[in-house]
């Protein structure tokens, strides 16, 4: 499978997660927001979040 985003697409920070100080971003894929963060130039997927629950329970 394979995905393409826009630059804007992948500078979208995951404003729940601010509070980690880890600059996590997020990618919306249907009803799912894919978790990263970028160090160098390695990329952690994070989480894979279900956008249909509640944004309490990914507060980490």
């Amino acid at each position: 499978m394979k995905f393409f985003y826009t630059r804007r697409a992948l500078e979208s920070l995951e404003e729940c997660l601010q509070h980690l100080g880890k600059s996590h971003r997020r990618i919306i894929e249907g009803n799912y927001k894919i978790i990263y963060r970028v160090e160098g130039e390695n990329i952690y997927i994070t989480d894979i979040f279900d956008s249909r629950q509640n944004p309490d329970k990914m507060r980490g």
